[in-house]
């Protein structure tokens, strides 16, 4: 019996687990501003996988990433704080 394989190389149905180094290249953001995510309930929260050590759901990331809303072309650069908006009209920048 041939084993399904995900979308990522892994068979269907196993869990992976990602550690700080793997964390990172997904998510590019410093660990102090993770762990307050964690904390603030924003970020998802590590397993604990021995004493001193901690990793993350692979399906849990993934998720969070593709629900953090996208911010594109002026918005970007306005998020950014590179401009500041001055407009009179409804509805803004």
């Amino acid at each position: 019996m041939k084993k399904r394989i995900a979308g990522n190389g892994t068979p269907s149905g196993t869990v992976r687990l990602l550690e700080w180094s793997q964390l990172r290249q997904l998510v590019p953001l410093s660990r102090t501003t993770i762990w307050r995510g964690v904390r603030d309930g924003q970020f998802p929260a590590p397993i604990v996988i021995s004493p001193g050590r901690v990793a993350w759901l692979e399906a849990e990331i993934l998720d969070w990433i593709s629900s953090q809303r996208r911010v594109t072309g002026g918005e970007a650069w306005l998020a950014a704080g590179n401009v500041e908006c001055k407009t009179e009209q409804p509805g803004g920048c």
